[in-house]
């Protein structure tokens, strides 16, 4: 999950400094890519608690829910 969230985080930078949004993107878009994302990497870092707590199996549900909701907004900024 987190060379996603990495990758993701990456593209937003790009595209939030670019002088101009490319087709298809608003500044709604946007927007609700950084609160996805923001709510993903939250809900990394609690898988990684989950696990340090020695909770391997919930925290691979709780990864493996993150991936499922996580990356369909993702590939609203063509995050691969």
């Amino acid at each position: 999950m987190t060379p996603t969230i990495n990758a993701a985080k990456s593209q937003l930078h790009l595209l939030a400094g670019g002088k101009k949004l490319p087709a298809g993107m608003d500044k709604a878009t946007l927007a609700k890519a950084h609160a996805d994302l923001a709510s993903l990497d939250r809900g990394s870092a609690a898988a990684t608690e989950q696990y340090k707590a020695g909770d391997w199996s919930g925290a691979v549900a709780m990864a493996e829910d993150l991936d499922a909701l996580g990356l369909q907004p993702l590939k609203t900024i063509d995050v691969k």
